[in-house]
């Protein structure tokens, strides 16, 4: 996983290079609306509608320690962004939906980085979700 800096433009690019496991969500999700092999979705419905549920499914998954070390790597390089569009990103189409069921986040929160976790408390605060957070 690359340590370049994050930014809006192109950020869905920079997903599906650092994880090729989800061209096969890209085709059932996107391929009767797109040519992928020239053009993809903008950022948000690849996050929302592939990104999002591909990480939902692996906090069930009891053997999915590496892959979410890896999607929670992405989500605090995401966090960390200087690009505010990155962490509105990460904010609306991954933070929102795990913090809203609290045994996600819970699952989750072991992963997170610092900024994650941040993040992650100021959708729980605006929202008021506070209480789905784990405590300590």
């Amino acid at each position: 996983m690359s340590d370049q800096e994050l930014v809006y433009i192109g950020v869905e690019i920079i997903l599906l290079t650092e994880f090729p496991e989800l061209t096969d969500r890209m085709k059932n999700t996107f391929g009767s609306y797109y040519d992928l092999t020239s053009e993809i979705p903008q950022a948000y419905p690849v996050f929302e509608d592939v990104f999002q549920e591909f990480l939902m499914e692996k906090l069930l998954q009891d053997e999915s320690e590496n892959v979410l070390d890896r999607i929670f790597l992405f989500c605090e390089r995401m966090a960390r962004s200087e690009d505010a569009e990155v962490v509105n990103l990460l904010w609306i189409s991954i933070l929102v939906p795990l913090v809203y069921d609290a045994n996600q986040i819970k699952r989750a929160w072991r992963y997170m980085g610092p900024a994650t976790r941040s993040v992650a408390r100021e959708v729980a605060q605006q929202s008021g979700w506070q209480s789905h957070l784990p405590t300590g």
